[in-house]
């Protein structure tokens, strides 16, 4: 374990850890505007769009695809066949996206907030939302006498997804064997869903999304304050988290502002531009629901269904984002 750490720390020292800002701007009903938080870099996905033209044309004709990535000068890049949420949906540079067009994406570090730190080591997630995914593809599932209804985490292909795909592709040997399995505890009841107190197991996870317990640090357990209010008035600004190009370009839903500087919180839904929606662990309102966090960052009664079968559109299930945590086994902000 001690070679992993400082292999794992080599890598994390190439970019120093900062204090971030998470709300730049002043006014409006924001809670945690101006709180510091520590991130550091670990891992690498899929981001950022290619816009070189030269260089579009050098990967379209590139050789050595293989799962729809290439190595091409040094550098990962991975495609996608775009199939925005909207046809109002644009990139981070403002170009629209087409639906049907190949666009390409940098594989680059991911940036990580740093929820705590202690002796078991450190608790990351990701700044951004990186992807996109159904909460469980399996519509056959049906509630046994155990109560294992389609949106207990246990057995979603989200939590499969997270732990298989995105581990091996986010993760190299080193950085995938310094990640610590998590106890993940199933938490149930929880506020706003006392409606589900049926038992779901506790599970072991490298890679999960967070429980509606923790998006609102109810334990206390992180080194900030989370809010919450019944009537979801209080807009959380380290809740908030804005989509990545790659994202976007598969699918991902994101808020696009009204522009109409008469709105009357205009100003205040400036800041929410580009911000997307993203998976909780937790079960929702109903059996068929697993709670999300809103692009306000409001977590009270944000739910979404869990799988194609339970929404009459099924397109609307697979525009949710995954905005993954992990621990690692060692203090990620050693040294900075």
């Amino acid at each position: 374990m001690k070679t992993v750490k400082r292999i794992c720390l080599t890598v994390l020292s190439a970019i120093a850890a900062f204090a971030l800002f998470a709300c730049e701007q002043n006014g409006g009903q924001l809670v945690n505007e101006n709180t510091a938080f520590t991130t550091v870099i670990y891992g690498t996905y899929a981001q950022n769009r290619v816009t070189d033209a030269t260089l579009v044309n050098a990967l379209g004709s590139a050789s050595g695809w293989q799962d729809d990535r290439v190595t091409y000068n040094n550098t990962v890049y991975e495609r996608v066949t775009a199939a925005p949420f909207s046809k109002q949906a644009k990139f981070n540079d403002g170009e629209t996206i087409t639906e049907g067009e190949t666009y390409y994406f940098t594989v680059m570090p991911v940036e990580w907030y740093v929820l705590s730190k202690g002796e078991g080591g450190t608790t990351l997630l990701s700044k951004n939302i990186l992807d996109v995914q159904v909460f469980n593809t399996n519509v056959d599932a049906q509630p046994d006498n155990d109560g294992n209804y389609v949106n207990n985490w246990e057995y979603s292909t989200l939590r499969e997804w997270l732990n298989d795909t995105f581990y091996k592709k986010a993760f190299n040997a080193a950085e995938g064997q310094a990640i610590n399995k998590t106890k993940n505890a199933s938490a149930h009841p929880e506020a706003y869903y006392v409606n589900h107190s049926r038992a779901i197991r506790d599970t072991w996870d490298q890679v999960y999304c967070l429980s509606y317990a923790e998006a609102v640090n109810k334990d206390g357990k992180y080194n900030y304050t989370y809010s919450f209010s019944e009537n979801m008035v209080d807009y959380d600004c380290l809740r908030m988290a804005k989509v990545t190009d790659y994202a976007k370009a598969r699918g991902a839903w994101f808020y696009i502002n009204v522009q109409n500087e008469d709105y009357k919180d205009y100003d205040l839904y400036t800041r929410f531009d580009g911000n997307g929606k993203y998976w909780l662990r937790t079960v929702g309102q109903d059996a068929i629901y697993a709670a999300v966090v809103r692009y306000t960052g409001e977590v009270g009664r944000a739910y979404e269904n869990v799988g194609y079968k339970y929404s009459k559109d099924s397109k609307n299930v697979m525009d949710v984002g995954v905005r993954p945590a992990i621990t690692v086994g060692f203090d990620a902000t050693a040294g900075k």
